[in-house]
């Protein structure tokens, strides 16, 4: 199975002034990871931080397409978790909840160009 997704780094930008939504979709790991990014801006005027979390946001709902259940069910992205090895290269880990639905290793890949984060995410047998 294959999940893609494409967001608007604009509309992350807009949500992002809410305080709740960082805790409602990214873990402690993530927003870590995100907080540790340049805070200046960058292209099209978006700062690092928002670029990286529209990137873990998008990632986010392309592992869930993968796995089939997108953010429904009782499943939600708190239940995926993206990190980064000594690298840079992002990797996924699930919530027992989600492991239980496959055996396949979930490999991702997050892109960003002008306004607009993407990702994929493929399961491997």
């Amino acid at each position: 199975m294959v999940g893609i997704d494409i967001v608007k780094i604009s509309r992350i930008d807009r949500v992002m002034q809410k305080k709740s939504f960082l805790n409602k979709v990214l873990n402690d790991v993530e927003i870590a990871y995100a907080n540790s990014k340049c805070k200046e801006n960058c292209e099209f005027g978006f700062n690092s931080v928002v670029m990286t979390v529209a990137g873990l946001f998008a990632c986010k709902e392309a592992v869930l397409k993968a796995l089939g259940v997108g953010i429904t069910n009782g499943y939600g992205f708190k239940d995926v978790t993206i990190d980064h090895n000594s690298k840079g290269m992002p990797f996924v880990s699930l919530s027992g909840k989600l492991q239980k639905l496959t055996k396949s290793d979930v490999k991702i890949s997050i892109s960003h160009d002008g306004e607009y984060a993407t990702a994929i995410a493929v399961l491997c047998q």
